[in-house]
């Protein structure tokens, strides 16, 4: 199956506005005076594994490797990293938020993964 490669862009403009919600929240909280330690580690959590998912994503685009399950798994990790940042902003520790983070590390490896065989399918 075909896929557009501009499809791409649906998961990356939603991480975005996430880590973009997230930013303003934390800089709203700051200007306020106020320190949420919560709020803080969502926030530093959006420079994180997210760098490997914008990575792995304008990689696949560039080489024009995107497939659906590319898109699969990009989809996939920003719902479960969006899920693990709702349940530390509403500070819910549960094994949820844990599988969440999991789900979203598997993800990102997932996209790495099909990045490094279709190079060594493709030879370099």
């Amino acid at each position: 199956m075909r896929v557009s490669q501009y499809l791409i862009i649906i998961p990356v403009l939603a991480q975005v506005i996430v880590t973009l919600a997230v930013c303003a929240a934390h800089h709203v909280n700051s200007f306020q005076g106020r320190s949420n330690d919560h709020l803080k580690k969502a926030y530093s959590e959006q420079f994180e594994l997210p760098v490997l998912f914008y990575a792995a994503s304008a990689f696949a685009y560039a080489f024009r490797i995107i497939d659906e399950w590319q898109l699969a798994f990009a989809l996939l990790f920003v719902a479960a990293h969006m899920l693990q940042t709702i349940l530390a902003l509403t500070r819910i520790r549960t094994t949820t938020r844990h599988a969440a983070s999991l789900l979203a590390v598997l993800a990102v490896a997932s996209m790495w993964f099909k990045i490094a065989m279709h190079f060594a399918q493709s030879g370099f």
